[in-house]
């Protein structure tokens, strides 16, 4: 996975908002912000590193993770 990890999460990281709509099964334009958090951790283990806090037109605020 570690050769497909950086290509991948480079890719969520450009279309963050795209994703996000997808996963939440909401239309694209209900995504007013995307703000990625990544978090450093040590190699080896499997965690979630990159967590993306998400504002929707109704003001719900989940998290991607």
């Amino acid at each position: 996975m570690a050769e497909t990890d950086s290509p991948l999460k480079d890719l969520l990281r450009e279309f963050a908002p795209d994703f996000a709509a997808w996963l939440l099964q909401v239309e694209r334009t209900d995504i007013r912000a995307v703000h990625q958090e990544t978090i450093e951790l040590p190699a080896g283990k499997v965690f979630s590193d990159t967590v993306f806090h998400v504002t929707l037109a109704n003001e719900r605020r989940p998290l991607l993770r």
